[in-house]
């Protein structure tokens, strides 16, 4: 059975940022943007975040590297109308304007060393898009293993604060960082939030074939769901997170397609998942579930990835200072 075990006592950069409620320096929002429709909705829902945050909001305009140097007068005059009309917007949400810069180049590269240069806390985009765009398929993935900061992908228009969140996790590192992350941003106020954990018996399918009784199979299932239910209680509360406030959902099937039926049933605005770091032949090999997550959902997505560091005994050893789940 698992157990939550230690609270770490260090952290990185970023997460003492996602801690800092009250200092001096204000919450960062980079909202990364290009000539698509999609970027209007990313913007507006950034805006409305940096409002809720009282933070610090900078918008990054991407010009496609496949433009001409410099670029024409026709389409310099159309971007900037573009962007004038943008940024009026956001400064109406706001109260006042954001800052901007213009890059060209790859996307990723661009918004990962932007987001290096003025500590970004959170990073907004729009949907992902297929080629022949600034931002392509690929473009979220690889800025999550750039970059190494929450990641929201905008999907949906905004239509007021996000009030129905679907939380996934997993019991391991990556799950209390995240869920630090979403308390921290404050996004667990007044909202209806879900902590959905994929989790299937073990054993069950071989205690059925044996020719066991279905009521017995029914109770020793209802007892390792019980185990894991108190489990992520206790998991959720050391994440600093009042678990009384959550629904807690066990979803008997594997992690991918427990993301789909626990959204297809609780319909949230926004889903949040943490990330592990896999490197390599193991990456190649297991694949990513917030790849995966974020091609197929279509309600905006929130990824929280390691911080990007070296470390030699992996994943547990993140300097985070939340609960590292160990299932023994």
């Amino acid at each position: 059975m698992g157990r939550v075990v230690t609270l770490r006592d260090t952290e990185s950069r970023h997460e003492r940022n996602l801690t800092r409620r009250s200092d001096a320096r204000p919450w960062t929002i980079l909202c990364a943007v290009d000539r698509s429709p999609g970027s209007d909705r990313a913007l507006r829902r950034a805006a409305h975040l940096a409002r809720q945050l009282n933070a610090r909001l900078c918008v990054l305009h991407l010009i496609d590297v496949e433009k001409p140097t410099p670029l024409t007068p026709e389409h310099s005059e159309r971007t900037e109308s573009l962007l004038t009309a943008r940024l009026e917007t956001v400064s109406r949400i706001l109260g006042t304007a954001p800052s901007l810069l213009v890059r060209r180049g790859d996307a990723a590269d661009a918004i990962a060393a932007v987001s290096e240069e003025m500590d970004a806390d959170l990073l907004v985009l729009g949907p992902q898009r297929a080629r022949h765009h600034v931002f392509t398929a690929d473009t979220p993935a690889r800025l999550l293993r750039s970059a190494g900061r929450p990641v929201l992908i905008v999907n949906r228009e905004p239509k007021g604060p996000y009030r129905d969140l679907l939380l996934a996790v997993d019991l391991c590192a990556s799950s209390a960082r995240m869920l630090r992350t979403v308390n921290a941003f404050g996004l667990l106020e007044g909202t209806r939030a879900t902590v959905m954990h994929a989790f299937q018996v073990p054993y069950r399918g071989m205690v059925a074939q044996a020719g066991i009784a279905e009521t017995h199979v029914e109770r020793y299932a209802l007892g390792w769901n019980v185990a894991r239910f108190r489990e992520l209680l206790a998991y959720v509360d050391a994440a600093g997170v009042d678990a009384s406030q959550l629904r807690i959902l066990l979803e008997d099937a594997r992690p991918l397609r427990a993301v789909r039926r626990s959204v297809h049933r609780t319909r949230p605005d926004l889903l949040v998942l943490g990330t592990r770091a896999h490197t390599g032949i193991r990456r190649a090999l297991l694949g990513s579930l917030a790849e995966d997550v974020m091609r197929e959902i279509s309600c905006d997505v929130l990824v929280v990835p390691p911080p990007v560091r070296s470390s030699p005994v992996g994943e547990h050893a993140d300097p985070a200072h939340a609960p590292a789940a160990q299932i023994h």
